[in-house]
């Protein structure tokens, strides 16, 4: 489907401010910040998630911030083993 040209304008502007809004509240953002974001657009700007597919927004706003999120969550720190002598 082809959308009328103001619709892909609006929908590219909602995109940037999602975006630019995501960066800002997670800098060095994971995967799992998506999910906190989703919440967070949910109770302060509704009007910036994407339209739901198949009843549900979160696997298009995962796909429109792709490239602003470690695909990985960061791995805990070990402890070094020491040895004793």
């Amino acid at each position: 489907m082809i959308m009328p040209m103001a619709a892909r304008t609006t929908d590219k502007a909602r995109i940037s401010e999602l975006r630019r809004i995501f960066q800002k509240l997670y800098p060095n953002a994971t995967r799992a910040e998506i999910s906190t974001f989703f919440l967070w657009l949910q109770d302060n700007s509704p009007d910036l998630l994407p339209p739901p597919t198949d009843g549900d927004s979160y696997p298009q706003l995962s796909s429109e911030l792709e490239g602003l999120f470690d695909k990985q969550p960061p791995r805990p720190a070990t402890k070094s083993k020491s040895k004793k002598r």
